[in-house]
C-alpha cells in the first residue's frame, strides 16, 4: 500500500471529551490519581490503565464516574493498539452510560480497526445520534465510507467535520488522502500543508504532502518534505526510498542510490525500489548493473511494468533501438495504462526517425498523465521536426506552464519561435534557458543561430563555438529539426 493510501485509510481517531451530563467532578478531595487516568490521550497509556484500574478496584466512586474511568481505560489500551482489552472497556463504558457519545465513536474505530465494519458503522451512526456535532464521529464514518469506495459520501463526511471544527487535523488528513484517490492533486495539498500549519508534528501528512509533491514531479518540493522526515525518523527505510525516488526524478542520480542503498541496508528489499536503483544507474550509464537490478525484478515479479521499461531504456541507450521497442512493447502489452512505456516507446520510435509514430505515442501518454511536463515538452519536440510549428508551440506552452525550472523546456520553445522567424521571443526563451543550466549545448546552440538570424553575428558565433565545445554532436541533433547556421 502506497504512503498517501495508508494516510487515507487512516490512523486511529479517538474522541475524548466526556459530555458534562455523563459525569461532573467534584474536585474537593478527589482522588490524587484522578487526574493521571483523565488524561488518557496524552499520558503514558501504561500509567493511565494503572490509574483508572486502580480507581475501579477501589470502589469510591462520584456519581456517574465509572463509565469515564472504563471509557479513559479503553482510550489507554486503544492507543497501545489491544483492542481485545479496548473493546470490553468501551463495552462497559456504553452499557454504564448508554448516551456517552465518545464511546460510541472510538468503539466505531476499534471495529473498524478490526474489520468488522458493520459494527463499526453502526457505532458511529449512534454516536451520531446521540450528537451530531461530535466532529470525529464524522472523521471514522468517513474512513468507512472511504474504504468501501464511496468517495462521494466520505468526502461529505470530512466536510461535516471540518465544519464543526475547522482546525481538526485527523479530517483535513483524511481528506488529502481522499482528494488523492479522486485525482484532485492541488486539493490534497492544500489539506495535508494546512493540517501541518495547524500541527507541525504530524508526520502522515508530511509524508503525504511529499508524496504528492512526487506523483506531481515537483521534485524540490518532495525531497525537502521527504527529508524534514528523515530528520524525524532516520531509521525509516521508506523515507529513504521516497527521497531516492524524488533525486532520481530530478536527475541527481548518485543522491537517489545513496537513499536506496540505506533503505537497503536498513532491510527494505524491495522490487520497485531495486527497479528505482536500475533506473539511477541507467542515468550514470552503469548499464551492467542496471540490467543486473531489473533482472533480479523480473526473475521474482515477472510481469513487473517499470523493470522491463528499465530493460528497453539500457537498450535504448546503447543504440539497440529494436530491442528497446520489443520491451516497451511488452511494458505496454502488461500495462496500456503506463504514461512512462509509452514515453520511452516514443523515444524509441523518434530515434528510427518514425516521427509520427513518436508523436502517436506521445498522444497516448499524455492522455495517461497530463501533468507530467516532459511529455509535453518532448511531444513539442517531435512536431517541430514535422514542421507543425503552431502545434509545437501550444505544447511547448503546456509543458512550461507545468513547469519552468528545466533549461530544456524554454530550449524547445526558443527553437520553435526560432523556426517561426521570432527572434526576439527565441532569444529571450533561450536566455531563460541559460540562466536556469549555463552550459546547456543545444539552448546555448539555439541562441547563436537566433542571435545570427537577428543580425548579431559575432555573439551568435561565439555561442555556436562554445555550444560545438560543450557537445560535439548538438549540429548534428539540431540538423534533425532544421536548425542550422
Amino acid at each position: 500500500m502506497s504512503a498517501i493510501r495508508r494516510i487515507a485509510a487512516g490512523s486511529v481517531v479517538l474522541a475524548v471529551a466526556v459530555a458534562a451530563a455523563v459525569f461532573t467532578l467534584n474536585r474537593t478531595g478527589s482522588d490524587s490519581r484522578r487526574p493521571q487516568c483523565y488524561e488518557s490521550m496524552s499520558a503514558d497509556p501504561d500509567s493511565v490503565i494503572a490509574a483508572c484500574t486502580a480507581l475501579l478496584q477501589a470502589g469510591r466512586f462520584q456519581r456517574g464516574e465509572p463509565a469515564v474511568l472504563y471509557f479513559h481505560r479503553a482510550i489507554a489500551h486503544h492507543r497501545k493498539d489491544d483492542l481485545d482489552k479496548a473493546l470490553p472497556d468501551y463495552d462497559q463504558a456504553i452499557k454504564l452510560a448508554p448516551d456517552l457519545d465518545v464511546a460510541f465513536a472510538n468503539r466505531c474505530e476499534a471495529y473498524r480497526s478490526r474489520e468488522k465494519y458493520e459494527l463499526a458503522l453502526r457505532d458511529c451512526e449512534r454516536a451520531l445520534q446521540i450528537n451530531p456535532r461530535l466532529a470525529r464521529a464524522y472523521v471514522n464514518r468517513g474512513l468507512l465510507h472511504h474504504r468501501a469506495g464511496k468517495l462521494d459520501q466520505a468526502l461529505a463526511d470530512y466536510d461535516r467535520a471540518l465544519r464543526i471544527q475547522p482546525d481538526l487535523v485527523p479530517a483535513l488528513i483524511k481528506r488529502c488522502g481522499l482528494y488523492h484517490d479522486r485525482g484532485q492533486f492541488e486539493l490534497a495539498i492544500a489539506d495535508c500543508s494546512l493540517a501541518l500549519a495547524v500541527d507541525p508534528t504530524r508526520d502522515e501528512a508530511l509524508i503525504g504532502r511529499g508524496v504528492l509533491w512526487l506523483q506531481q514531479h515537483r521534485y524540490d518540493k518532495a525531497i525537502a518534505d521527504f527529508s524534514q522526515a528523515i530528520e524525524r525518523d532516520p531509521a525509516s527505510a521508506q523515507l529513504y526510498e521516497l527521497r531516492g525516488r524524488a533525486f532520481s526524478g530530478k536527475d541527481e542520480p548518485r543522491r537517489a542510490i545513496v537513499d536506496f542503498d540505506e533503505a537497503l541496508r536498513l532491510g527494505h528489499d524491495d522490487v520497485d525500489m531495486l527497479t528505482e536503483r536500475g533506473n539511477a544507474l541507467l542515468q550514470l550509464k552503469e548499464f551492467e548493473r542496471a540490467l543486473a537490478d531489473y533482472d533480479a525484478v523480473l526473475a521474482r515479479q515477472p510481469r513487473h511494468v517499470a523493470a522491463r521499461v528499465g530493460r528497453g531504456r539500457v537498450f535504448l541507450l546503447q543504440e539497440h533501438y529494436e530491442r528497446a521497442i520489443a520491451e516497451f512493447d511488452q511494458a505496454i502489452a502488461l500495462d496500456p495504462g503506463s504514461a512512462t512505456a509509452w514515453r520511452w516507446h516514443a523515444a524509441a520510435q523518434s530515434n528510427l526517425r518514425r516521427i509520427d509514430a513518436a508523436i502517436a505515442d506521445l498522444g497516448e501518454a499524455i492522455r495517461r498523465d497530463p501533468t507530467w511536463p516532459i511529455l509535453w515538452a518532448n511531444r513539442c519536440w517531435q512536431l517541430l521536426q514535422k514542421a507543425r510549428l503552431e502545434d509545437a508551440l501550444v505544447d511547448c506552452n503546456e509543458a512550461l506552464r507545468l513547469e519552468q525550472t528545466t533549461a530544456a523546456y524554454f530550449g524547445a520553445r526558443g527553437a520553435v519561435y526560432l523556426k517561426m522567424g521570432k527572434f526576439v521571443a527565441a532569444i529571450a526563451d533561450f536566455d531563460s534557458g541559460l540562466k536556469l543550466q549555463p552550459d546547456h549545448a543545444y539552448v546555448l546552440y539555439g541562441r547563436g543561430l537566433a542571435r545570427i538570424a537577428k543580425g548579431d553575428t559575432e555573439a551568435g558565433s561565439a555561442d555556436l563555438d562554445r555550444a560545438r565545445k560543450l557537445d560535439p554532436k548538438v549540429e548534428q541533433m539540431l540538423a534533425g529539426v532544421g536548425l542550422l547556421p
